[in-house]
């Protein structure tokens, strides 16, 4: 049986709830089973894009609808993709959301609390 391919998970949460650890840590998973997968990182994508960034919502336009089409490239080149971003507006998640066709978003829910703890004694859910 053939495995399915061609989709996308969106990691997605406030900053410091744990979105680039999970994402890592679903990527060796993935990987480990044979599953053809990269991670999609809004913070690596604005630093090439902007190096000197101001969090505008111009920019974030530009920055999500980067990582959306380069996600709907992979997919369609059956590399499937995790996402890792804040994404603070739900419409940059509903535009991959229009463009990949097997899409679905993660939510990490962290308390404030336990935001940024190290990631030995991570501990949100």
């Amino acid at each position: 049986m053939e495995k399915p391919s061609d989709w996308c998970v969106w990691v997605t949460g406030l900053p410091g709830s744990g979105k680039s650890v999970i994402s890592q840590v679903l990527l060796d998973k993935l990987r480990e089973i044979g599953v053809n997968a990269q991670i999609v990182s809004s913070d690596t994508l604005r630093k090439s894009i902007t190096p000197y960034p101001t969090y505008t919502e111009e920019e974030r336009s530009i920055v999500y609808a980067t990582t959306v089409y380069i996600t709907k490239l992979l997919t369609q080149n059956s590399i499937d993709v995790i996402i890792n971003a804040t994404a603070n507006s739900r419409l940059y998640r509903d535009m991959a959301r229009k463009e990949i066709r097997r899409f679905i978003e993660a939510y990490i829910r962290c308390l404030y609390e336990e935001r940024s703890k190290t990631r030995k004694d991570f501990r949100c859910t």
